[in-house]
Parts: structure tokens; C-alpha cells; sequence
């Protein structure tokens, strides 16, 4: 089982999406966020085609970073929830992410969690 700190192997990642795609409606295929590697990987570079990437265009692959970083401590926040309500504690959710009781606790209210 891999950590949720470590990065997953494609094989791992592909097996949890088919686990949780049978809770997607049929017509969602797309990710939340299409696109934004590549858009990352652009504004890394100096030139794409000829063409100067400017300061501007990193600023603005900068500010959809940043709203993806919130989409998914949402939805980091909605899980840890969904799991506690299903009976998990913060101590099993630590346990599975490779963090300690009080590492996984001051996690969740940084996300903005509430519940003790």
C-alpha cells in the first residue's frame, strides 16, 4: 500500500480511478483541473514555438496552481469527513497517510476541520 505522501505509480493510480469511477455520472471524464501540467510545463519553458512566454503567463499558471491547491484541501477536507462519518478515526487516516495521530489531526484543521 502506498503512503498518501508518496507519489503513486501509474498502475496505482489507474486502479483508484476505476475503483471510484463507477461513482462518477457517465459523461465525466474530464479531470477537475484538464490540462494544467501541460500549462505548467509551458510556462516553465523560455519559448514555445517561437514565441516568448512571458512573466504574465507564469503569474496566471501561478494563479490557476493556486486554486487547484484549494480545490483539493476541499476535497481532502470532504474525504477525511466522509471517512469519519463511515467510522474511520483520525488515528486510521493518519495511519494510511504515514502520519501520526497528532500529525493527521493538525492536518485535518488546517483544512479547516472542526470535529475533535
Amino acid at each position: 500500500m502506498t503512503e498518501c505522501g508518496n507519489r503513486l505509480s501509474l498502475d496505482e493510480e489507474l486502479r483508484h480511478v476505476d475503483q471510484l469511477r463507477r461513482h462518477l455520472p457517465s459523461a465525466h471524464d474530464e479531470p477537475a483541473h484538464p490540462g494544467l501540467w501541460p500549462l505548467v510545463q509551458i510556462t516553465s519553458a523560455r519559448t514555445i514555438d517561437g514565441e516568448q512566454v512571458t512573466g504574465s503567463d507564469a503569474v496566471a499558471a501561478m494563479r490557476l496552481l493556486m486554486q487547484v491547491r484549494r480545490d483539493v484541501d476541499e476535497a481532502e477536507l470532504r474525504l477525511v469527513e466522509a471517512a469519519l462519518d463511515r467510522g474511520e478515526t483520525l488515528g486510521s487516516l493518519g495511519s494510511a497517510c504515514g502520519l501520526s495521530d497528532a500529525a493527521m489531526a493538525d492536518r485535518y484543521r488546517r483544512l479547516g476541520g472542526r470535529r475533535a
